[in-house]
């Protein structure tokens, strides 16, 4: 649980005691003022932050506070102790250890597998998982999708799978915010139950861009497609599509300062603000966090994320959702694509560091499962093959187009 409100210092001393592990956040804004016997044990001070791993008391005197609270066992306001609270729900940071955490042992039983032999003991391995509610999803995202992957407790934002941007975590569920963005939509299959609520399969979005991608497939544009939008939405990355059918996520490849019309490759735009469409408002410049290496390709994250759902879910069995993989993907078949789409995007964009944390988190504190094809990328080439890409337009510039 997170806490915040007001500590007043008045009658005897105030005092706040805690069993369990937990962090204290102070607001910048305010001086942190205590006695040598106020921070007592292993507590550490650092700028605005207080963070503790034992179990014994902590005083704190007249100061504006957030506090996350971590298994809390029981907690004590003793005195004349005014509390005005907000609970929000974050992992336990317990020293339970599940079987997903030895990578090695998890896989042990596939090795030398392929094709359907191979999906259905991966479906084995990954399929009997912890689920979440659907309320407990948005806490989820708060901290696997924090703006700072090494402190996402105390990171104040999320970024967007889509836009490529960081927003306040607080604007969760706001028409001018964030939501929950099933990669592999609700309508190709996931009506209820673990599937609905699967943590690989969900990230924030940005409420428009949600909408906008709706339930379309993933794949790029049809070259013969005279209605491709590029972006795919004004708040989407600037390297987005999307026509009748397709959405085509961000990627690092190419961007441009359409001021100059000089591009740079490995690059990627970043908004100044989320009024989006006007270009002239964009820079190359390094987004406000320190996220690094390739995470700003994202298309290989989302095509690792639906052959997931392809494989915990797509297994005929009587009451299961039976999802699949398809160059010709049908809502009525439970049918995602593109096929040919997913496996290049795969292959060219393997799993970052973040994807990989990601990946670790859910296992360790909300699921207990892993997905496979961020550990072992190369399952995906082993159970679908090499598909022949269909009416795909695989379009990368030559050295003397990215300066025009």
């Amino acid at each position: 649980m997170q806490f915040q409100g007001h500590l007043f210092t008045g009658c005897c001393s105030n005092l706040l005691v805690a069993d369990g592990r937990y962090n204290l956040t102070v607001n910048p804004s305010f001086t942190l003022k205590h006695k040598s016997s106020s921070l007592r044990a292993h507590a550490s001070l650092k700028l605005g932050h207080i963070q503790r791993s034992n179990s014994t008391s902590t005083c704190a005197r007249g100061l504006l506070w957030r506090w996350g609270v971590s298994k809390v066992i029981s907690i004590y306001l003793l005195c004349c102790l005014n509390l005005v609270a907000l609970a929000q729900d974050y992992p336990s940071l317990s020293t339970s250890s599940y079987g997903c955490e030895d990578v090695s042992s998890y896989y042990a039983t596939v090795k030398g597998l392929e094709g359907k032999a191979l999906k259905k003991k991966l479906h084995s391995v990954i399929s009997k998982h912890q689920s979440l509610s659907y309320k407990e999803v948005w806490d989820a995202l708060k901290f696997l999708d924090a703006e700072n992957v090494d402190r996402p407790q105390a990171s104040s934002g999320i970024v967007e799978i889509y836009s490529l941007r960081a927003v306040s975590k607080d604007l969760a569920g706001k028409p001018e915010g964030w939501n929950r963005e099933h990669l592999w939509p609700r309508s190709y299959g996931l009506i209820s139950g673990p599937s609905l609520t699967d943590l690989h399969n969900i990230r924030p979005a940005d409420v428009n861009v949600n909408s906008s991608r709706g339930n379309k497939y993933y794949g790029e544009c049809n070259k013969k497609s005279i209605r491709c939008l590029k972006p795919a939405n004004k708040e989407a990355a600037f390297d987005t599509e999307t026509d009748k059918e397709r959405w085509t996520p961000p990627t690092k490849l190419l961007c441009l300062y359409h001021v100059t019309k000089f591009a740079i490759p490995g690059c990627m735009l970043w908004p100044f603000s989320k009024s989006g469409g006007n270009f002239m408002k964009y820079l190359i410049t390094p987004p406000p966090h320190k996220r690094t290496g390739s995470m700003w390709e994202v298309r290989g994250d989302i095509a690792r994320a639906i052959m997931y759902m392809a494989v915990c879910y797509g297994i005929h069995q009587p009451g299961g959702q039976n999802l699949h993989l398809s160059d010709s993907p049908s809502i009525e078949n439970r049918e995602m694509g593109l096929l040919s789409s997913l496996l290049k995007w795969n292959e060219v964009d393997p799993p970052s560091r973040e994807e990989k944390l990601r990946n670790d988190r859910v296992c360790k504190f909300y699921q207990h499962n892993r997905n496979p094809f961020v550990d072992h990328p190369e399952y995906a080439s082993l159970i679908w093959k090499r598909v022949t890409p269909t009416h795909q337009n695989w379009h990368f510039p030559a050295k003397k187009e990215l300066m025009k």
